[in-house]
This record gives structure tokens, C-alpha cells and sequence, in this order.
């Protein structure tokens, strides 16, 4: 064990020297294309390796592994790499019997990972906001601190450009509330917030929160009292 805490401890100093030759700054290019492919490849196989011994390693090396994912997270454009950690994340969320990371750690990384929203030409955006879904659809992750965290990108997924992801959104989006239009009314004005679709036309998934209760086999037909004026009679001076 102490072989391999030794072990852990020079590939996270490696991981890190790594990420502060490559992403030294805010954005720095690659020197050349080879050797931008030879650092993606070393990361990934070096991720790859430390992830599998998570569960022993300590809190802190933990915690600096989790950091180096972050920092590449909001600085790499490199989509190889941002999948692969994509995955890691995954299997993390996928593993319920393991202990580690935390929630709370679990929590940290896929917050950040809502910068993804910047590729959504890209498979890897997809594949985010499925995760987000895949969380969202557990039982077990209801009502926790990660979903209250990605609420943000559960609001992503119900503006994606890809249909089938935007449905599958809307399908848990519309189980979460009253079927009546009062209700729903009422959870669009005063229950749920917006601000995560400021910079969208959020009208329209509030028009489909509206109009998911119709019931579309029914005849349209106007009120039976819909029609009616109040009686004049009833207020006329005697």
C-alpha cells in the first residue's frame, strides 16, 4: 500500500506539471500539433490510471487530482480530453456503492462541466447534458445537494437544439409538477426561476409547461357559462 500511495503521489505531481506546461495562463496554443496530441494522450492515460485507485487515495491527493479535472475542464478546448473526463464523471455517478469521491466532490466537478454549453456542436455537449439527465432520472439523487446544484443544466437540456434530448427534459420537468393549469400557472410565476434562461426565449418552455395539459382528444368547446353577462336586474336601483 505504501508502494502504491508513493505511486499515486508521483502521477499526481506528473498530472500537474503536465497541466502547468500546457495551460499555463488563461489560454495558451499548442507548440505544434504532435506535441499537443502526445500531452492529451499522456493526460488521459494518467487519469485513467489514478482513477482507478480513488477509493485508497487520500483526501488530499484527492482533492488536488479533483482540481487538476477542474482546471482542465475550464481551460482545455481539447474535446478528446474533456470526453474522457466526461466519462470518468460518469462512471462516478454510475458506481452507487463506492464512497469516493463525495458528493460533494462529485458535486464540485460537474458544476464546472456547465461550461460545456460553449461546444454544443459537439458530441461532448450531448453527452453532458445526458449525464445531467441520467442524474436526474435516479431516485437516488432526488432531493440531494447535486441536482439542487445542476439545476442550471437541467434548464440546459430543456433549450437544447437536439430534440430528443430536449424531450427527454421536458418529460421529467413535467412529471415534477401539478397537472392542473392553476398549478402550473402558479409554478410559472412564483416557483420557478428563469435566470438560468435569461439569454433564451424561456417563454416558450413555459408555454409547453401550459400546453403539456391539454387534453388533446377532447373536443374544443367553449365553457358552458363562458358566454354569459352578469344580470343586469340584479344591480338596477329599485
Amino acid at each position: 500500500m505504501d508502494v502504491m500511495s508513493r505511486l499515486l503521489s508521483e502521477h499526481v505531481r506528473y498530472v500537474q506539471q503536465m497541466i502547468d506546461q500546457q495551460y499555463r495562463g488563461q489560454s495558451v496554443q499548442p507548440r505544434t500539433n504532435d506535441h499537443h496530441s502526445t500531452v492529451v494522450q499522456a493526460l488521459i492515460s494518467t487519469i485513467t490510471l489514478i482513477n482507478t485507485r480513488i477509493n485508497t487515495m487520500g483526501s488530499e491527493q484527492r482533492y488536488t487530482f479533483l482540481k487538476f479535472l477542474v482546471v482542465l475542464i475550464e481551460k482545455s478546448n481539447d474535446i478528446t480530453l474533456l470526453s474522457k473526463i466526461t466519462g470518468v464523471v460518469r462512471g462516478w455517478i454510475d458506481d452507487s456503492d463506492s464512497l469516493y469521491p463525495t458528493s460533494k466532490e462529485k458535486t464540485l466537478v460537474l458544476v464546472k462541466m456547465m461550461c460545456f454549453e460553449h461546444f454544443q456542436a459537439a458530441p461532448l455537449y450531448t453527452d453532458f447534458l445526458n449525464l445531467v439527465h441520467h442524474i436526474y432520472s435516479n431516485p437516488a439523487f432526488q432531493r440531494t445537494e447535486l441536482t439542487a446544484q445542476l439545476e442550471p443544466a437541467f434548464m440546459m437540456g430543456l433549450k437544447s437544439h437536439n430534440p430528443t434530448v430536449r424531450t427527454k427534459f421536458f418529460a421529467i420537468f413535467d412529471r415534477s409538477m401539478s397537472r392542473t393549469l392553476e398549478g402550473r400557472i402558479s409554478y410559472i410565476l412564483s416557483v420557478q426561476s428563469w435566470e438560468s434562461l435569461g439569454n433564451a426565449f424561456w417563454i416558450k418552455q413555459a408555454l409547453d409547461v401550459l400546453l403539456s395539459v391539454l387534453d388533446l382528444d377532447a373536443p374544443l368547446a367553449l365553457s358552458d357559462d363562458s358566454a354569459l353577462l352578469p344580470s343586469l336586474l340584479e344591480h338596477a336601483p329599485m
